[in-house]
């Protein structure tokens, strides 16, 4: 139990930060709207021990989105990406039986949406 006074808690990044800019355009009767956030996690253990080989690095996702909507219609279309740059990170690492397993966040993904509104 002594060795383990002064580690840091398992699973707990000592920080992490979001930010986000928005952007809204008229045009006409459309609205252009444009999002980017970035969200930065710090490194955490995932063990009371505070193994090196347990332990998550550090990460930042990017993600977008830009939608078309006619506000008086109630109709929108969008484009978005997520984890834009394509950032590999490991989000946890388990350990069984001696053998260490990741898990890795989600890739780069792209996709198109609409929306009514009614």
């Amino acid at each position: 139990v002594a060795a383990r006074e002064g580690n840091e808690l398992p699973g707990t990044p000592q920080s992490q930060f979001t930010a986000a800019v928005d952007y809204s355009q008229p045009i006409g009767s459309l609205v252009l709207d444009a999002s980017l956030w970035a969200t930065y996690v710090d490194r955490a253990y995932r063990d009371i021990e505070n193994t090196g080989a347990l332990r998550s690095d550090d990460r930042t996702v990017v993600n977008a989105r830009l939608t078309l909507s006619n506000p008086s219609v109630g109709w929108s279309a969008y484009v978005f990406a997520e984890n834009l740059f394509d950032e590999e990170y490991v989000t946890s690492v388990r350990s069984l039986v001696e053998m260490l397993g990741n898990y890795h966040g989600a890739p780069r993904t792209v996709g198109i949406g609409v929306r009514y509104d009614f």
